[in-house]
């Protein structure tokens, strides 16, 4: 039998389930890419405490939301170019390569002369800043990959850039490297991501070379990603805003304690990830305003599906979380912030995969628009909200800049694809979430509570789907490779 990472990726076809295996496969590594990672900030918060561990968090979003103007719209550019003329892909590819590598030391430069870096965080801040920008070759390669629909063949590269980070990283600190060489560890991993996915990408047909550098590919990566990079750069700002504005307005304790939060937020965005590399690539090289309405319905569904007994387990069990991951420091303290970002989890994935449908039929200046309306939402209820809430003040501003943003994305896609039908999806998700709450309450310890909750979730799930949203039922049994 043929290895299944070794075949094309299945279309996301009207009407059709296929599509889910690509989806399952991307999400299986990134899930195995994410309990890597997620160990290795496990280990880092219990290490540290929350002033360093704080620090390293600052350093990091620093460092994401700089990358922001190097990653800009380029890869979804990259996507939409290449979906219509597949002859163009190793160019543009080529003319992407080159042009992040010319962004990448101004980018370093504004790192080194952003304020605000506490203790040793210049260093930490430039070396993560090398990571971060070299890592956003490894998504062009993911991109190109995308296009060809081929991207099982490089999914197992997550897992090993994630593991071998961890790995390099928990043994920097059990030597005593402490938060820089932690980030020097972050640094070697992401090298080894590269090469290796660089490899893999010439295993598929993905062959950059020099020789096709061109000024005027270059500059139609830059004009039509002109409106995807502000709403990329907008987005970035909206996401890590947050723990800058703490660092600025209170302390890198604050910084750590909302950081764990943060980290079991954003650990499970792979969700929208996996799904957004399958339907975006599909719904561009369609037809028409049903593949629109369809995509982001059926990506809606896993979304909502996924998401919602999640949400109902941090908040219902959270603080046993937060101790049993990053330790009893981060129990209270991080608490309320986890069950506020939990709950920002729907408008967040709303908008992600809204966004998605514009995006596949080039509407990119109306998600730019959403972007900024959402930055100024999310800053001002910052400036407002954590001097009176503190760390639960930015998990505030977050959940009202996301649901704002999710509002004015889905009226826009409404009006000019029909209305998805995403609401009764979610209404399925949230009976049967609503079911999990009294086992999560029987005083049973978290492992076996989360595990009956789940349980009573997927059957009633699974019944209420079979009646209400059949679409639904089949797209998450096709993505478990059962067919109805």
């Amino acid at each position: 039998m043929s290895d299944p990472l070794e075949q094309p990726d299945a279309p996301l076809g009207s009407g059709s389930v296929d599509h889910a295996r690509t989806v399952s496969v991307l999400a299986v590594t990134e899930i195995a890419g994410k309990v890597a990672s997620f160990v290795m900030f496990a280990v880092a918060a219990r290490m540290l405490g929350p002033a360093d561990f704080g620090e390293f968090s600052w350093a990091f979003n620093l460092a994401l939301l700089v990358s922001a103007f190097v990653i800009w719209g380029f890869d979804t550019a990259l996507i939409q170019l290449a979906s219509k003329d597949r002859a163009r892909l190793n160019s543009l590819t080529t003319n992407l390569l080159v042009l992040r590598g010319l962004l990448t030391v101004p980018a370093l430069v504004v790192i080194a002369l952003i304020p605000g870096n506490p203790g040793d965080g210049l260093t930490v801040s430039l070396v993560l800043g090398l990571a971060v920008l070299l890592d956003s070759l490894n998504q062009t390669v993911r991109s190109a990959a995308a296009v060809l629909g081929r991207q099982r063949t490089i999914a197992l590269n997550l897992v090993v850039q994630r593991i071998a980070t961890a790995v390099l990283a928990i043994g920097a600190l059990m030597a005593g490297g402490g938060v820089v060489g932690m980030s020097w560890a972050y640094l070697a991993g992401t090298v080894v991501g590269v090469i290796l996915m660089f490899w893999n990408g010439y295993r598929i047909g993905i062959h950059p070379n020099l020789g096709l550098t061109s000024r005027a590919e270059i500059g139609q990566l830059l004009h039509s990603s002109t409106a995807l990079g502000l709403s990329t750069a907008l987005n970035m700002l909206t996401f890590r805003a947050d723990a800058l504005m703490l660092g600025w307005l209170l302390d890198s304790t604050a910084v750590g304690s909302y950081s764990a939060a943060y980290k079991l937020f954003e650990t499970v965005l792979f969700v929208l990830w996996s799904l957004d590399r399958v339907a975006l690539p599909t719904m561009a090289a369609s037809q028409g305003a049903e593949p629109v309405r369809n995509g982001v319905h059926r990506t809606c569904t896993v979304m909502f599906t996924l998401y919602v007994p999640y949400i109902v387990l941090t908040v219902v069990r959270g603080q046993e979380i937060l101790t049993l991951v990053f330790g009893a420091s981060y129990g209270t303290d991080s608490l309320r912030s986890l069950q506020i970002l939990s709950l920002v989890l729907i408008p967040y994935g709303l908008q992600y995969l809204l966004a998605a449908g514009l995006l596949s039929r080039d509407r990119n200046v109306m998600v730019m628009v959403s972007s900024g309306v959402a930055l100024v939402v999310n800053v001002v209820a910052n400036l407002v909200l954590i001097p009176v809430m503190g760390t639960a003040g930015a998990a505030v501003a977050t959940f009202v800049a996301m649901a704002v943003q999710a509002v004015l994305l889905w009226i826009l896609l409404a009006r000019l694809v029909g209305s998805p039908r995403v609401i009764r999806s979610s209404l399925v998700a949230v009976a049967a979430g609503a079911a999990m709450v009294l086992p999560l309450l029987t005083g049973l310890p978290l492992i076996p509570a989360a595990i009956l909750a789940c349980a009573v979730y997927g059957g009633l799930w699974l019944l209420l789907a079979a009646r209400f949203d059949r679409a639904a039922r089949d797209t998450v049994l096709g993505m478990a490779g059962i067919h109805r």
